[in-house]
């Protein structure tokens, strides 16, 4: 049998279980910022067709005919 080191080198059952809540509850933030971001982006591509699509409508009714 190996003899296998433990990161912190020592076992401490609660500390290792707040380690791993932490590290999980740093990853579920990085997601949420990662989707965050797109929801940005993609709200930011909708906005821009908007205002395109109204700038079209407002040419229409303001160019000269």
């Amino acid at each position: 049998m190996k003899n296998i080191t433990h990161v912190e080198g020592s076992v401490d059952p609660v500390r290792d279980i707040e380690i791993i809540q932490t590290e999980l509850i740093l990853a579920d933030i990085e997601q949420l910022n990662k989707k965050i971001e797109k929801a940005h982006k993609r709200s930011k591509k909708q906005m821009q067709k908007a205002q395109k699509r109204r700038f079209e409508i407002a040419s229409t009714f303001s160019s000269p005919k």
